[in-house]
């Protein structure tokens, strides 16, 4: 009874590890198709779904397989598009380096002239002010000197009003000044430099716009690309489900593998090699018990 017992284990175990196989093949499967080459493909690397866009696998080449094939002469003409407009992108890249150096250049020269422009402007408006409070301020310490040294009341009241009228050219001054001051930037930059500086900014501009349709274009063969890949695998995933690879692991596991479904990389060969140390020991077991089973029996 036990030996029953122990049989019928051992080959439930037997059945139980093909299935847990079948289950691991079906996992790689799904995470990478070129894991397994199935009916007359040949052992070839196709394109994975997460592959690097700006990079071709070194593998990727035109094979004998006609699906594959095709693959290829897709991607490898969106691959060419993208090669393109990558190119525009670093030319204007380039061009907007150039153009920003030169709008820094400029603008420190057109902020120089300014500081320049408002000075002098300043200084012209304000000269004949500043002359008037420097002869109102030798009145004031002329008559401070004789109100002081003779006492003379008559002049120290000259002297105040002298002083009331020094404050209101000041005040005219600072009015002057405020009232430069509000006439605007561009009053005081260089023309030519300014007129400069805007083209510079035109040109920024039209570049910035040409730019965006060459992002949008290499993102959008990006996409094509990464969908070819996926759409690829999508369509050989539907070939092959769980009980397709419950049969592949029960050829492994019994050594009849009729070489429709082959493993295609060094992790799943790692996986048979396992399996078949596996289904032999269990075998073995299996028909140990059986033989012990059948000498009870005599």
């Amino acid at each position: 009874m036990m030996n029953l017992k122990k049989t019928i284990n051992l080959f439930w175990l037997y059945i139980l590890s093909i299935l847990i196989f079948g289950c691991v093949y079906w996992f790689f499967w799904i995470l990478n198709t070129s894991y397994f080459i199935v009916s007359e493909e040949y052992n070839q690397q196709t394109l994975r779904p997460t592959v690097v866009i700006n990079e071709l696998p070194s593998e990727f080449d035109k094979r004998k397989d006609k699906n594959v094939l095709d693959l290829n002469e897709q991607i490898t003409f969106q691959y060419d598009k993208l090669r393109d407009f990558e190119k525009r992108e670093l030319v204007i890249e380039d061009s907007l380096k150039l153009i920003h150096l030169r709008s820094k250049k400029l603008n420190e020269q057109l902020w120089k002239s300014y500081d320049k422009n408002l000075g002098d402007s300043i200084t012209l408006r304000t000269a004949f002010i500043i002359k008037q409070k420097r002869q109102v301020q030798k009145l004031i310490a002329d008559n401070m000197r004789r109100s002081g040294n003779d006492g003379d009341v008559a002049a120290a009241a000259k002297a105040l009003d002298y002083n009331v009228r020094l404050q209101n050219l000041t005040l005219q001054e600072s009015k002057l000044i405020l009232m430069l001051y509000d006439r605007g930037f561009s009053s005081y930059f260089d023309a030519k430099l300014f007129e400069q500086n805007r083209r510079n900014g035109d040109t920024l501009l039209q570049l910035y716009y040409a730019k965006s349709p060459v992002l949008d274009s290499i993102l959008a063969i990006k996409i094509a690309i990464t969908d070819l890949g996926i759409a690829f695998h999508s369509n050989r995933m539907k070939r092959l489900g769980l009980t397709d690879f419950i049969y592949f692991s029960s050829g492994i596991a019994t050594a009849s593998n009729f070489g429709d479904i082959l493993p295609n990389h060094t992790y799943i060969r790692i996986f048979v090699f396992v399996q078949v140390l596996i289904s032999v020991v269990l075998f073995g077991y299996f028909v140990n018990a059986m033989i012990d089973r059948m000498q009870n029996m005599k």
